[in-house]
């Protein structure tokens, strides 16, 4: 079987690069399978507004790229994007049928730090405790980032 290189990444997303904002939801992490001849890093989005349309997309997005083997071994890249933090980025979408959540290759990071208030509503609600009222427990938290 044909290792895949960055080329072949590349060829699974648009040609063309839109300006989005995101709201990081996770950390960075990078990892290589058996078919690649390259490192992925990869996080996740809680939402994304498209710039030119205002659009929001309300759930999680994959955002991924490439790294050389130079870039995995400094480990820059998992400072490249804070969670709860809004970018400006450049992004192609994935071409092949959805998956269970959409899927983007990050080409560029334009800003941080950015402005969007209907992003940053999210992040407001998302970060809101959640408590549970039991009798004979008591009062339990709900924890988002553990699912439970």
């Amino acid at each position: 079987m044909k290792k895949r290189t960055v080329k072949d990444f590349i060829a699974l997303y648009a040609q063309e690069d839109g300006e989005k904002l995101v709201l990081i939801q996770s950390g960075t992490s990078a990892d290589k399978t058996f078919l690649d001849t390259f490192w992925t890093a990869h996080t996740h989005a809680l939402a994304m507004a498209d710039v030119q349309t205002g659009q929001v997309i309300s759930g999680r997005c994959y955002l991924s790229w490439p790294l050389t083997d130079k870039e995995r071994e400094s480990g820059g890249y998992s400072k490249r994007f804070a969670k709860g933090r809004i970018y400006r980025i450049k992004a192609r979408g994935w071409k092949g049928d959805a998956l269970s959540e959409p899927q983007w290759y990050v080409t560029e990071v334009l800003e941080e730090g950015v402005p969007c208030p209907a992003l940053e509503e999210l992040w407001a609600e998302y970060t809101k405790p959640i408590l549970l009222e039991d009798e004979v427990l008591g009062t339990l938290t709900l924890d988002r980032e553990m699912s439970m």
